[in-house]
């Protein structure tokens, strides 16, 4: 019930579906068991979901971090080398690295489908 200019209106307020809207002490112990329930599968999809968006945000980071101490060491073994060969071992690192690449994309790409 709604106060409108100091006179009580009983108002009534539809749910998206049209359905009249209880109020918590309106509800039969049945409904209210249901509506407990409804509830907490929700809670418990968001907390799975936001689990998988941590996991998978720590993954990709490790997977960042992985990547550039590979290109590190790259940098550094290439040093060593004398200049005429850099190029071609550089070419076999850049081939390797590559497939490291492709690989991760198909392993996120079939998460992203499941």
């Amino acid at each position: 019930m709604a106060m409108v200019n100091g006179t009580a209106v009983n108002k009534l307020i539809l749910d998206p579906f049209g359905m009249p809207v209880k109020q918590p002490g309106e509800l039969s112990p049945e409904e209210f068991e249901g509506l407990y329930h409804h509830n907490f599968i929700i809670k418990r999809l968001v907390m799975i979901a936001d689990a998988e968006r941590k996991r998978n945000r720590v993954e990709y980071l490790s997977e960042t971090l992985r990547f550039i101490n590979i290109l590190v060491s790259i940098s550094l073994r290439l040093k060593e080398q004398k200049i005429e060969d850099r190029k071609q071992i550089l070419r076999s690192y850049v081939h390797r690295i590559n497939r490291w690449l492709l690989n991760m994309r198909k392993k996120h790409a079939k998460d992203r489908d499941e």
